[in-house]
C-alpha cells in the first residue's frame, strides 16, 4: 500500500497525469463498492462456532529517520 501522494508521484514519474482529487475520488468509490462485500464477510465470520485471532508483529512507519517501529496485525478467522 502506498499513500495517495506517493501513488500520484509514481504516476507522474511514469508520464501519467492524474489529479490527486481524482485519485481520492476513485479510492473512495472503490471503498464504497467493496463495503457490502466486507460487511457480508464480517457477518459470516461472526456466525462461526469458533472465532480465533492471531497477533502478528510487523515493522511499519518510521519512528526516526531510517528506523521502522513495531506494529501489529490482528487477523480474525472462524470455523
Amino acid at each position: 500500500h502506498l499513500p495517495l501522494y506517493r501513488q500520484h508521484q509514481r504516476l507522474a514519474d511514469a508520464g501519467i497525469q492524474v489529479s490527486r482529487s481524482s485519485l481520492t475520488q476513485w479510492t473512495q468509490r472503490a471503498i464504497d463498492l467493496l463495503r457490502p462485500i466486507v460487511e457480508a464477510q464480517h457477518r459470516h465470520l461472526l456466525q462461526s462456532r469458533v472465532l480465533a485471532m492471531d497477533e502478528t508483529p510487523i515493522k511499519a512507519g518510521r519512528e526516526k529517520q531510517g528506523k521502522l517501529r513495531q506494529a501489529y496485525l490482528w487477523p480474525i478467522y472462524g470455523q
